[in-house]
């Protein structure tokens, strides 16, 4: 099995990420509104993806699209 996947709302630099990939867990998408944390988020996780932008812009279908992508988010922070 491999490591488990979480999305990290609202990440600005990455910190909480940080502390989930230290327990063994993998992020594979963030969001964060302020494009300056997010351009430091990008650096410090360059293999995440990330969304730019207004969090009420994601709707039921963009959270399918993103589960679907990743295969089986299990957790959000």
């Amino acid at each position: 099995m491999g490591k488990m996947k979480i999305v990290d709302l609202f990440c600005g630099a990455g910190g909480i990420s940080m502390g989930f990939e230290m327990a063994g867990f993998k992020t594979v998408f963030a969001v964060e509104f302020n494009p300056t944390y997010a351009e430091t988020y990008k650096k410090n996780f360059p293999k995440v993806e990330v969304f730019v932008g207004d969090i009420k812009e994601f709707d039921n279908d963009s959270i399918k699209k993103i589960n679907n992508k990743y295969r089986n988010i299990d957790a959000i922070s």
